[in-house]
C-alpha cells in the first residue's frame, strides 16, 4: 500500500481533481452523501486518533476511474467550497480509499474577503467596507461589496488549472464589450482566486421583460458575443493541444468537445449510477458528444449558425441583466470558442421556453424578434421580400442546434438534480435528466431533425413546440 498526500474540499462536492505536474485532471464525481461521509470520518477518526481502518460508508473510487493514479500528487475539488480537508489517499491493488484527519482551511469569510479587497484603489474611500453573501449560486461563493461609494462584485471560483483560467481570461476580454467590467484578480487567503468585476444594477432579464424590442435586444447582444475575437483563448487552447485533451482539428468546436465532457465528468457517482438505472448510457454519451462535428442532424458548415464564434455557454434569463439601459451578458464558467449554434441551442430551451412546459413555448413572432436582432446584429438580415422565409430558415437552424442544448441541459441536471435548495428546479431536473441523456430519445431527436429538413409541416410543429416536446411526443422508452 502506497501513501500519498492529497486535499479534498467538503462542502457540496461536485467532483474532484487530480493535479499532476501542474495540470488538472477530472476523474471522478462524487455528491452530497459523499461530503457527509468525510464529514462523518472526519469526526470519528478524530475521536479515534486518526486510526485507518476501512469502515462501512467511506466512499472509494475504482482505479480505472483514476488515470495515473499511483503518480499524483494532490487531488483538488471542483466546489462550492465550504472547507478544505487534508487527506491521506491509499492506493489498493484495485480501489481508493480516501481518509480525511483533520480541518485546516475554510471556506472565504466576508472578513477574508473585505481584507483582500481593500488592496484595490477603487475601494479605498476610507470606511469599512459591506460584504454580502450571494447566495443564489449553483458553482461559487459569490459576495457584493459596498464601500459607500463604489460596489463591485467579487466571484471567488471553484474551478481550478485551465477551467479557472479560461474563466478569468473570458472575463478580462468580455469584460470590454457585452459583459461587466472586470477590475482586478486578486489572491487571497489559501491562493483562492478573487474575481472582481463591475456591479450591474438593473437586476436579471425575467420572462415578463420580454417585450419585441427586448427579444431583438437580446438577438444584438448575442451576435456582438459571436462577433469576438477568439484570441483571448489562445493560452487555454495551447495548453489543451499539448496535453492531448483537444486536437487541433477540433478547435472550432472547443465549447462541445471540452466544455460537454467537463460536464459529463462533474455529475457526482451517486447521480451517475442513478440514471444509469434509468437508461443513461455513459459511453454512449460521450461518443455522441465526440461525434458532435459530423452529426448530419446539425447545420452545415456553411450555415451562419454554425460559423466559429465566442460561445457564452450558458445562456439563460439570469445570465442577462440590465445595466444603464443596456443589456449585458455575466458568468463566463463555460465561455470557449465553439460553432454560434451552440449558444443558439441554449437559447430555444431557455429563452425561447422549449425545455420547460408546451404553454410556455414562446411563439414564432417572439421568435422571429429574436431572429431579426441577432441577423441584423451579423449584418445578415435581407430586409426585401425573402424576410420572413429567411426568419424561418434561421429559426430551424436554431431548433436543429437544440439537439446538442438537449445534451447540455441533460447534463446540468445530472450534476445539480440532488443539489440543496430550489425543490422546484430540483424536481424538474430529476424529471428532465433521464429523459434528455436517454440514448433512444437522442436518437429519436436526430430521427425528427432529419424528417424535418423534408416535411414541412413537421418544421412548422417543431418551431411552435420546440425539437424537445415534439420528440417526447413521439418517443417511447
Amino acid at each position: 500500500m502506497v501513501a500519498s498526500p492529497c486535499w479534498l474540499v467538503k462542502g457540496p462536492v461536485i467532483g474532484f481533481s487530480l493535479l499532476r505536474r501542474g495540470q488538472i485532471e477530472t476523474v471522478v464525481g462524487c455528491g452530497q452523501q459523499f461530503c457527509h461521509v468525510l464529514a462523518f470520518t472526519y469526526k470519528k477518526h478524530s475521536q479515534q486518533s486518526r486510526t485507518k481502518t476501512h469502515h462501512g460508508g467511506l466512499c472509494k473510487a475504482r482505479l480505472k476511474d483514476v488515470r495515473r493514479a499511483c503518480n499524483c500528487e494532490y487531488a483538488v475539488s471542483r466546489t462550492m467550497a465550504c472547507a478544505v480537508l487534508p487527506v491521506a489517499c491509499f492506493f489498493e491493488a484495485a480501489d481508493v480509499w480516501l481518509f480525511p484527519f483533520s480541518l485546516i482551511a475554510r471556506a472565504m469569510e466576508p472578513a477574508d474577503v473585505e481584507k483582500t479587497l481593500l488592496s484595490l484603489p477603487c475601494l479605498k474611500s476610507g470606511g469599512a467596507l459591506c460584504v454580502t453573501n450571494c447566495t443564489d449560486t449553483e458553482w461559487h461563493q459569490m459576495y457584493v461589496v459596498d464601500d459607500g461609494h463604489m460596489k463591485v462584485v467579487v466571484s471567488i471560483p471553484s474551478w481550478t488549472g485551465l477551467e479557472l483560467r479560461s474563466k478569468i481570461l473570458a472575463s478580462e476580454c468580455l469584460g470590454q464589450t457585452v459583459g461587466p467590467r472586470h477590475l482586478a484578480t486578486l489572491e487571497g487567503e489559501g491562493g483562492r482566486r478573487l474575481l472582481v468585476n463591475e456591479f450591474l444594477e438593473g437586476g436579471t432579464l425575467n420572462v415578463p421583460d420580454l417585450t419585441a424590442k427586448v427579444l431583438r435586444d437580446v438577438g444584438q447582444l448575442y451576435a456582438q458575443l459571436h462577433r469576438t475575437d477568439t484570441s483571448w483563448f489562445d493560452p487555454v487552447r495551447e495548453e489543451l493541444a499539448r496535453s492531448g485533451d483537444l486536437h487541433i482539428e477540433g478547435c472550432d468546436w472547443t465549447f462541445c468537445l471540452w466544455v460537454l465532457p467537463r460536464l459529463q465528468c462533474l455529475v457526482p457517482e451517486a447521480n451517475r449510477e442513478e440514471l444509469h438505472s434509468r437508461g443513461v448510457d455513459w459511453a454512449f454519451l460521450a461518443r455522441e458528444i465526440q461525434e458532435l462535428p459530423t452529426n448530419t442532424a446539425l447545420p452545415s458548415g456553411t450555415a451562419v449558425s454554425s460559423r466559429k464564434a465566442c460561445v457564452h455557454g450558458d445562456a439563460h434569463l439570469g445570465n442577462i441583466m440590465w445595466h444603464e439601459d443596456r443589456l449585458r451578458l455575466i458568468d463566463f464558467d463555460m465561455t470557449a470558442p465553439g460553432p454560434a449554434g451552440a449558444d443558439l441551442a441554449y437559447l430555444v430551451l431557455m429563452l425561447f421556453r422549449c425545455g420547460f412546459s408546451r404553454d410556455a413555448v414562446a411563439d414564432l413572432n417572439a421568435q422571429k424578434e429574436f431572429a431579426r436582432g441577432y441577423l441584423t446584429g451579423l449584418g445578415e438580415l435581407d430586409e426585401g421580400p425573402r424576410l420572413e422565409e429567411q426568419l424561418e430558415e434561421f429559426l430551424f437552424e436554431m431548433h436543429r442546434w437544440a439537439y446538442v442544448g438537449m445534451i447540455q441541459m441533460g447534463l446540468l441536471c445530472a450534476v445539480l438534480m440532488h443539489n440543496e435548495g430550489h425543490p422546484q428546479k430540483r424536481e424538474l431536473m430529476q424529471l428532465r435528466g433521464p429523459v434528455l441523456l436517454h440514448p433512444s430519445f437522442l436518437s429519436k431527436a436526430k430521427e425528427i431533425i432529419q424528417e424535418a429538413i423534408l416535411d414541412t409541416s413537421l418544421r412548422a410543429e417543431v418551431l411552435e413546440q420546440g425539437l424537445f416536446f415534439v420528440t417526447e411526443a413521439r418517443w417511447t422508452p
